[in-house]
C-alpha cells in the first residue's frame, strides 16, 4: 500500500491514484449526511468503536466511549475538520486535491503511523500537496477554482 501511494505521488496520475482503493480512500458527495461521513470513516478504519448520530442540526459522534458533539452547517467541510480534530493523533484523515474539482470528493484516511512510513518514502510537500492535511482553515468543498478555455479566457468561480 505505502508503495502504491509512493507511485502515485511521483506519476500525480488519476490511474495511479485509483489503484490506492477503497480500502482507505472514501468518497463524499456535497449533500452527504454528516452521519454518512463518520460511517464512511470507520469502514476504512475497522476500530469499532467510531459511530454517529444526527440530531436535527446536531452531529453526535462517539469515538472511543467519548461523545463529541457540533452543529452542523451545509457544508461537509466542518463535519470533515471536527472529525479529523478526535480522530488524531491516532488516525489522520486528508483530502485527495486530484478528485477537485467535482461535487464528489476523495479523502484517505490512514494510521498516524502509516502517514510516518508515506513521509519517510515521499517528500513531505509533494505528499502535502496530493493529500492535503485538513486544518482549521482548510477548504474543500468550499474551494474556489479557476476555467481555463482554450482561448485563454478565465472564469474565476466563487
Amino acid at each position: 500500500m505505502i508503495e502504491t501511494i509512493e507511485n502515485y505521488c511521483k506519476t500525480n496520475d488519476y490511474e495511479d491514484f485509483e489503484k490506492i482503493g477503497n480500502e482507505f480512500v472514501f468518497h463524499i458527495d456535497w449533500r452527504e449526511f454528516d452521519d454518512a461521513i463518520v460511517e464512511y470513516c470507520e469502514s476504512r478504519i475497522q476500530t469499532g468503536f467510531l459511530s454517529a448520530k444526527l440530531n436535527n442540526d446536531v452531529l453526535s459522534i462517539n469515538y472511543d466511549r467519548n461523545n463529541f458533539q457540533t452543529k452542523i452547517t451545509d457544508s461537509r467541510d466542518t463535519t470533515l475538520k471536527f472529525l479529523n480534530k478526535i480522530l488524531l493523533p491516532k488516525y489522520e484523515i486528508r483530502f485527495c486535491s486530484i478528485t477537485f474539482p467535482s461535487d464528489t470528493l476523495g479523502f484517505i484516511i490512514l494510521s498516524s503511523e502509516k502517514w510516518g512510513e508515506v513521509e519517510k518514502r515521499v517528500s513531505k510537500v509533494k505528499l502535502d500537496k496530493v493529500f492535503e492535511p485538513i486544518r482549521e482553515n482548510s477548504k474543500m468543498f468550499e474551494r474556489e477554482f479557476k476555467i481555463e478555455f482554450d482561448d485563454n479566457i478565465k472564469l474565476d468561480l466563487e
